[in-house]
């Protein structure tokens, strides 16, 4: 069974056809407007056959009238559906997105008096708190002459929900015009397959009273369900397809990095040198080398990122906390979600996650397929300080753990007065008058690059070093492949073993330290325990060998 989201939305600001076609799916209007999606943001999480998909829809203006229909393997209740905060969203794409660093030259003719530690005193900004509104859930067995059934319904922050359960595509085609929605052409021979997969059907209408007036996103969605195969469909996005659109898939899964199981994988250049002015036009600058690679490889899934959750070098935002990676699924998948309703997980919970970003782009009758998903092996790429020489490895290889990132370096030479006999040229680091190992200041992020500005782009103008680099297949390259090691099982543990993490999930968590503290103690004793047991044993088997004592007089 396979994991299929089809998004449908409208919107009467604009006049286009009543349906839009999106990566995933199609949008239906009961108004007879609608509106195209360029861009969709999927974030997965994975443990074992638990899947948990989040997804961010985007609009252009007021929407009015409209629903999103998201095909799921199996049926869904009220309590298998979360409405996450925006700014969870952004955080992730941020964090994960091509980077931008700078270098600074150091100068060459050192002073005894060395050089000062910098110091960053700007406040990472956090994430809104996650708010989600749980309706009374209302069921409704009674089946329709057109085949569909509705088997739930509630609502969720500005969605209201039906689940369907259709025996024919062409009943559930009747069953959404009926209901007021506009269905394209050759949408019955599109949804055939997955209505005969047994797939289900949640339509989640939107309430404009209940919508922020002047939003550009709505509320993303998470669904929790149970699936052998991980995969997203790309297929209905052909209904009415406007052109070039961007899907970005984030997957969070213990231990493992993932990649396309049906499309060419090709990891995004990285380590390339940039001009002094990329800083202005970062994020136009990436959208352009981007295109450049699908047109390169147009059939290929981009690997832009591969990092456990925990860390990040050098990190755009602050990594992803342990409240943000129960949101996006940690608090329901089998590894952790007993743990996380405790409000007690182990002090390894984010780092036990991988983050992968793949990226893909449709140009127009490209990605024909769904998008299946596999674990792969580690790999590392986008890493590393200039040296003397002032190269880069640009390359990416299988590693021990996944240290890949899509890495791009703004390097400004020394330029003042140089005074010494001896002057030592080639010796990058922080901003000048800093520590060489200090932060290297603001790291730029490509986030949003699916809504740059296309086209009149000189890529040329900003690889100086590089140029050569995009001229032929090996500007991305084609991941290699290696033994996967799967994460062994966890099973949830409680009571003193556990270790809590502060502020996860509200009161109920408690400080870790006296637990580690008791925990370390009892190790001790144990040790100690079986250490004297072989002691005794030893004695023992020594008094075996020796010769019986004589009786005494």
């Amino acid at each position: 069974m396979r994991a299929i989201i089809a998004i449908v939305t409208a919107c009467t600001a604009l006049a286009i056809p009543a349906v839009a076609a999106a990566f995933s799916g199609f949008f239906v209007s009961a108004s007879g407007e609608g509106l195209h999606n360029d861009a969709a943001v999927v974030v997965l999480m994975r443990d074992g056959d638990h899947t948990v998909l989040s997804l961010q829809n985007y609009y252009d203006g007021p929407p009015e009238d409209f629903a999103l229909v998201v095909p799921v393997p199996t049926t869904v209740e009220e309590g298998d559906i979360r409405v996450l905060s925006r700014d969870l969203f952004e955080r992730v794409d941020r964090l994960t997105a091509p980077r931008l660093v700078e270098y600074w030259e150091q100068d060459p003719c050192p002073r005894d008096e060395g050089l000062a530690l910098g110091t960053d005193d700007a406040e990472p900004a956090q994430p809104a708190p996650m708010v989600v509104e749980s309706v009374e859930q209302e069921r409704d067995e009674a089946r329709e002459p057109t085949g569909v059934a509705v088997t739930a319904r509630f609502s969720v922050g500005e969605y209201d929900f039906e689940v369907l359960d259709a025996e024919q595509s062409v009943g559930l085609e009747r069953w959404l015009r009926r209901h007021g929605y506009r269905v394209p052409d050759g949408a019955e021979a599109l949804l055939r397959p997955y209505v005969h997969a047994g797939m289900k059907f949640v339509v989640a209408k939107v309430d404009v009273s209940r919508l922020p007036a002047g939003r550009g996103a709505l509320s993303p969605l998470r669904i929790h369900y149970r699936t052998d195969a991980l995969s997203l469909p790309l297929r209905p996005g052909a209904l009415n397809s406007r052109g070039a659109a961007d899907l970005i898939v984030v997957i969070l899964a213990r231990g493992v990095r993932y990649e396309a199981a049906n499309y060419p994988n090709f990891a995004v250049p990285t380590n390339l040198d940039v001009a002094v002015n990329t800083g202005d036009a970062f994020g136009p600058f990436y959208a352009a080398l981007f295109d450049r690679m699908v047109e390169l490889h147009p059939d290929a899934a981009l690997t832009e990122y591969a990092w456990d959750a925990a860390s990040c070098d050098p990190c755009p935002v602050p990594p992803l906390s342990a409240d943000e990676v129960a949101s996006l699924g940690g608090d329901v998948i089998p590894s952790y979600g007993e743990d996380v309703a405790r409000g007690e997980v182990p002090l390894s919970f984010v780092g036990d996650f991988v983050v992968t970003r793949l990226h893909l782009r449709t140009t127009g009758g490209s990605l024909p397929r769904d998008l299946d998903l596999r674990p792969a092996p580690p790999i590392r790429g986008g890493v590393g300080i200039p040296g003397p020489a002032g190269d880069l490895d640009k390359g990416v290889a299988v590693a021990s753990r996944n240290y890949f990132q899509g890495r791009f370096v703004m390097r400004h030479p020394h330029e003042g007065e140089v005074a010494c006999d001896d002057p030592r040229r080639g010796v990058w680091g922080g901003p000048r008058g800093t520590h060489y190992y200090a932060s290297l200041g603001p790291v730029q992020s490509a986030a949003g690059s699916a809504f740059a500005t296309r086209g009149g782009f000189d890529l040329a103008g900003y690889l100086p070093r590089d140029v050569a680099t995009l001229e032929g297949p090996g500007a991305a390259q084609e991941l290699p492949r290696g033994p996967v090691t799967p994460p062994p099982v966890r099973r949830p543990r409680g009571g003193c073993g556990a270790c809590a993490v502060p502020g996860l999930v509200g009161p109920r968590v408690s400080a870790a330290g006296p637990s580690l503290f008791f925990s370390g103690i009892l190790g001790i004793l144990g040790i100690s325990g079986f250490m004297g047991l072989l002691r005794t044993r030893r004695r023992r088997r020594i008094a075996r060998a020796l010769p019986p004592t004589p009786p005494s007089c």
